[in-house]
């Protein structure tokens, strides 16, 4: 304490009166407590995966957007369109990058599929 009153606070005493205190190590902690610690720290962590979980099933089951609809819908005519006008033959690209002549019967699915496409983006 300086002659204002003030107390101040350091690593080395500044007067001889200064007093050396002795402050006792921490109890150990009770292996039974910190178990439930650590118990209620994993529940917290489970609980908030279960709300992000709840949160990601939600998100999902509300659906797409109107644009999204909208984007899917234009897509899905554009393709059905296409498969319709082709004509007779009808070309696709395999894996590899080459053409290969799309069977009818595959054609037929392909476009069987692409209607229900179109049916399910263009309500």
């Amino acid at each position: 304490m300086d002659a204002e009153g003030k107390v101040h606070y350091g690593d080395r005493p500044e007067a001889p009166a200064a007093q050396t205190l002795r402050v006792p190590p921490a109890p150990p902690v009770d292996t039974a407590s910190q178990q439930r610690l650590e118990a209620l720290k994993r529940q917290g962590k489970d609980n908030e995966q279960k709300k992000e979980m709840a949160a990601a099933a939600a998100a999902a089951n509300a659906g797409p957007s109107q644009e999204e609809m909208e984007k899917h819908c234009a897509a899905s005519k554009q393709n059905l369109a296409q498969l319709e006008g082709a004509g007779a033959l009808l070309f696709e690209n395999d894996k590899d990058g080459n053409r290969r002549l799309l069977p009818l019967e595959e054609r037929s699915k392909t476009t069987e599929t692409m209607r229900k496409e179109v049916e399910r983006w263009c309500q």
